[in-house]
């Protein structure tokens, strides 16, 4: 009996240490929490308040914020600059968008400085400018797999595409104009793209790439809810790899066939 009272005891001992070292852990996570909430919450607030006021100046709010280090500084400087370009005041915006670079190489925000650099640059008709920042987008986002470097790739690709294409013929333009077309799609921007598919079934109606622009065309019809413009171009691939044997054409053919099987289950 007394050897039962001396392991029950010990038992209730145990459970007392662990429930204490959870409890100071769940403590311990609830002050981190908290903690790393109030530096964003107070931000908020204080933009509430400064919004409120009838003299609220965006300007005015984000050169105050800059001067301040950190995170809180470097974004403040990046978001006054974007909105300088969008206001059009391109000699400072390019002045802004410079200084961050030499300031921030590394930064987070380097890609997206160079792709909107280069877009200063292009509306100020500097285009030997504007390609050699969206070629750095290229290159430093290379073999980068995160989301904001494939969005940045992607969108400088874009511009290098359309800057390539009115200077282009024969088989480089139709090759050009398909890569932009899937560049398009990719971005989601899929108005333009299917658009851009369209415009390229028709200039090159008899091309080894009209099998995959008809099939990427209708994925885009579908996206946009043209389920009919879909359904009609994936059985185009059918009709168009009907007895070919190649295997790029029976990839193409059996996407299809799942295409239009997944819309009838």
């Amino acid at each position: 009996m007394a050897s039962l009272h001396y392991i029950v005891g010990n038992c209730s001992f145990v459970m007392n240490i662990m429930n204490n070292h959870f409890r100071n852990i769940l403590i311990t996570c609830l002050a981190l929490v908290v903690v790393g909430s109030i530096y964003p919450t107070a931000m908020f607030i204080q933009l509430m308040i400064d919004r409120s006021d009838p003299q609220y100046d965006r300007e005015a709010y984000l050169r105050q914020r800059s001067q301040r280090g950190g995170r809180e500084g470097k974004d403040a400087k990046y978001e006054l600059n974007i909105g300088l370009e969008h206001e059009g005041r391109l000699v400072e915006a390019e002045k802004g968008y410079r200084e961050f670079l030499r300031e921030y190489p590394d930064d987070r925000s380097s890609l997206g400085t160079h792709f909107r650099l280069g877009r200063v640059y292009a509306a100020m008709n500097r285009s030997s400018d504007a390609i050699a920042e969206w070629n750095l987008v290229l290159k430093q986002s290379e073999g980068k797999s995160d989301k904001a470097s494939v969005e940045w790739r992607g969108a400088a690709e874009e511009q290098l595409l359309r800057r390539r294409l009115p200077g282009l013929s024969g088989s480089e333009r139709k090759i050009t104009k398909y890569k932009l077309d899937e560049s398009l799609e990719a971005k989601g921007e899929l108005i333009e793209a299917a658009k851009g598919y369209r415009e390229f079934l028709k200039e090159y109606p008899d091309d080894p790439l009209d099998l995959p622009a008809h099939y990427h065309l209708g994925k885009v019809d579908l996206a946009i809810y043209r389920t009919n413009d879909a359904i009609a171009e994936w059985n185009r691939v059918i009709q168009l790899t009907n007895g070919k044997s190649d295997k790029d054409s029976l990839i193409l053919r059996k996407q299809a066939q799942d295409a239009l099987a997944a819309l009838h289950p």
